[in-house]
């Protein structure tokens, strides 16, 4: 084998044709180990942030869930609200038309006070029209109104004054000898 003797400048371009290949191998190795801490780094940061994503997600689900309970318990709330205006409207017209049906009562009918008093709050209950019915049957029952307790004229007095002179009795004998097919209200 033949010695070579080697200049420097020779020397130092073989010693860098051999290292710059190794240079470039080692760098593009850092790189890669760089670019995978990198990526490493941003999937951790991903789990992270999809995580804290998840979690908000979570309370949003749970806010938007209380937002419509809520508005079902206000719609409810306002319902009741307005059932109880509703109610406290009713009462008071109620209670006016009271005062207004007790009049009328005692002016048609010859019902006893305290009879009123326990059955004015029915009557005030009354639709108008149902009310002006029982005031006509009402009146039809004691035509006289105006408060008489009793009739001044009744269907016994009335037989009395008969030419007859039977009396009462009498008349009941007579109205128990008609045919059984006739009715005695047609009389």
């Amino acid at each position: 084998m033949t010695e070579k003797t080697y200049t420097e400048e020779e020397l130092r371009a073989a010693l860098e044709a051999a290292v710059t290949p190794l240079a470039a191998q080692l760098r593009e190795a850092q790189t890669a180990a760089q670019v995978s801490e990198v990526e490493a780094r941003i999937a951790s940061i991903k789990e992270e942030a999809q995580a804290e994503i998840d979690e908000v997600q979570r309370q949003l689900d749970a806010a938007v869930l209380e937002r419509e309970a809520a508005k079902g318990e206000l719609a409810a709330f306002k319902a009741d609200i307005e059932a109880l205006a509703t109610e406290e409207a009713h009462k008071a017209e109620v209670a006016s038309r009271r005062e207004a049906r007790v009049a009328k009562a005692k002016e048609v009918a010859s019902f006893p006070d305290d009879y009123v008093e326990e059955h004015a709050d029915r009557w005030a209950a009354l639709t108008d029209e149902e009310f002006e019915g029982r005031c006509a049957e009402w009146a039809a029952i004691n035509p006289s109104g105006m408060g008489s307790p009793i009739p001044l004229k009744t269907a016994f007095t009335a037989s009395r004054e008969s030419t007859t002179n039977q009396g009462g009795m009498g008349a009941i004998r007579e109205v128990m000898r008609l045919p059984r097919n006739l009715d005695p209200r047609r009389i």
